[in-house]
């Protein structure tokens, strides 16, 4: 398989996982990731793009207002603000850039990492 019949894949398995989230679980996750302390924000359905006016910077912890947000337009795929206002960091590791290579250089010159990381699975096959 040619590297771009296997993003096309990739691809296609992480459109068809999101369709199967139903609305009513976006607003459950969402309000998951609050309770956390994650501010958080939507993004249009089936994209990374933000639905708000000022993306990220619209983030927020307040549960009424990701009600809101969920209620109006329950499609919508949910946004993390890294950084300061979560106190989360976000690596992405891009397969196909050479990032799994970099990351596994990176380990080896500077050791595992800390506990309480976690890693996931992106739509592009990255984590």
């Amino acid at each position: 398989m040619s590297g771009e019949e296997a993003w096309k894949e990739i691809s296609e398995t992480y459109e068809l996982a999101m369709k199967q989230v139903k609305p009513v679980e976006r607003l459950e996750y969402a309000l998951r990731y609050v309770a956390l302390g994650w501010a958080i924000f939507p993004c249009r359905p089936n994209e990374k793009r933000p639905a708000t006016q000022h993306g990220c910077l619209d983030a927020t912890t307040d549960p009424d207002q990701i009600r809101a947000w969920w209620t109006a337009r329950p499609d919508c795929n949910i946004g993390l603000a890294c950084g300061e206002p979560s106190g989360v960091v976000a690596l992405d590791i891009d397969p196909r850039s050479g990032g799994q290579e970099f990351w596994d250089a990176m380990i080896d010159e500077s050791g595992q990492l800390p506990e309480g990381v976690i890693e996931s699975q992106t739509g592009g096959g990255g984590t």
